[in-house]
C-alpha cells in the first residue's frame, strides 16, 4: 500500500480565470461517484494508452520483443541480463531473447499479444503503458482521491486531495502555464513520514521548498488548510 501525501492547495486570481478552473478540473470519478480534483483534465492521457497497463508477464514478453524497460535509473528495473539469470530461464535453456519469446508464445500467449500492444503504444506515444506515462506527465501513479473543498469565494479556491507517494508537480507546472493569471500556493505533506512540500505555482515560475512537518505546521497555523471539518466534497 502507498504512503498517501495530503495536499492542500490555495488558489487565488480573478474570477473568471477562477471559475473557469473549478469548471475544467474537477470530474466524477465513476468508480466511487465521488468528485474528484482530475489530472487528467490537466495533462490528457493518450487514447491508445487508458486501457494498457503492465504487469510481469507482459513485462517479460515486451523483453523478449527487444524492448527497453530501463526507462529510469531505478536499479531493480528488469532487464534482460537479469531474466537471464532466474532459475526457471535457467532450467528452461533460455540463452535469447528469441528463446524467450518462443517459451512465452507457448506457455503465456496472452501475454505476449498484451506486449505487442504496449509495443504499438510505444510507437505512437513514446511509452509502454499508462503507469509510467502517468508517473512522467502527472508526477503519480493514478489520479487524487479524497477530494474535498476548505473554502471558495469568487477570487478564492482553497482545496485539498490525497495522492500515493507524491505531489503532482508536472500536473500543477502545466496549471502554471494554463493559467498564468492564478497563483497556486502548495502545502504537500505525509505527517508519517515528518516531511513535506510548500511553495506556489504563477505562470512558469515554481517555487516548492521540502519542509518538515513541524515547519509546515508552524507556517499554516491560524489557517484553514489542516483543519479536519470540511463541508463540502467539491466545487458546484
Amino acid at each position: 500500500m502507498p504512503d498517501f501525501i495530503d495536499n492542500h492547495i490555495f488558489v487565488t486570481g480573478p474570477e473568471k480565470d477562477l471559475g473557469t478552473f473549478r469548471q475544467s478540473h474537477f470530474a466524477c470519478n465513476k468508480r466511487t461517484g465521488r468528485v474528484e480534483f482530475d489530472l487528467g483534465s490537466i495533462v490528457p492521457m493518450p487514447d491508445v494508452l487508458r486501457d494498457i497497463e503492465g504487469d510481469s508477464e507482459s513485462d517479460l514478453a515486451l523483453l523478449a520483443l527487444g524492448a527497453d524497460l530501463d526507462q529510469t535509473a531505478d536499479p531493480w528495473s528488469l532487464t534482460f541480463d537479469r531474466v537471464r539469470e532466474f532459475d526457471w530461464v535457467k532450467a528452461a535453456g533460455i540463452r535469447s531473447r528469441q528463446e524467450l519469446l518462443a517459451h512465452l508464445n507457448e506457455r503465456t500467449p496472452a501475454a505476449v499479444s498484451a506486449a505487442r500492444k504496449r509495443v504499438a503504444a510505444f510507437q505512437q506515444t513514446g511509452y509502454h503503458d499508462g503507469h509510467v506515462w502517468r508517473l512522467a506527465n502527472w508526477g503519480v501513479k493514478w489520479s487524487p482521491t479524497s477530494t474535498f473543498i476548505v473554502a471558495q469565494t469568487p477570487e478564492l479556491l482553497e482545496f485539498g486531495f490525497e495522492t500515493p507517494w507524491c505531489f503532482p508537480e508536472p500536473a500543477f507546472r502545466r496549471l502554471g502555464l494554463i493559467y498564468p493569471t492564478l497563483c497556486f500556493d502548495i502545502t504537500a505533506a505525509n505527517p508519517d513520514l515528518g516531511i513535506g512540500i510548500q511553495g506556489h505555482v504563477l505562470g512558469d515560475e515554481v517555487r516548492l521548498e521540502r519542509m518538515s512537518m513541524a515547519d509546515i505546521y508552524d507556517g499554516c497555523a491560524g489557517t484553514s488548510r489542516f483543519d479536519e471539518t470540511h463541508e463540502e466534497e467539491a466545487p458546484p
